[in-house]
């Protein structure tokens, strides 16, 4: 399946739209447990050990913005 957005346009004129679209499949016998990655407590957030995998630990404060460089205070 081609996990991207198909689409048209609907004239040649651009300002006419265009019409786009995706497809999914479900597998309504699927019977699978899943469970969150983390938990966020008002003291910061906590990885699931059992987790998946991901992206690694933090320490559950604000995200950096980016550039290495913490947000100001």
């Amino acid at each position: 399946m081609d996990p991207f957005v198909e689409w048209v346009q609907l004239s040649d004129d651009i300002t006419d739209g265009i019409m786009a679209w995706i497809s999914i499949g479900i597998d309504p016998t699927a019977d699978d447990e899943i469970s969150s990655a983390a938990t966020i407590y008002e003291t910061g957030g906590v990885a699931n050990e059992n987790s998946m995998g991901g992206m690694g630990g933090g320490d559950g404060g604000p995200p950096d913005g980016g550039n290495g460089t913490a947000p100001p205070s």
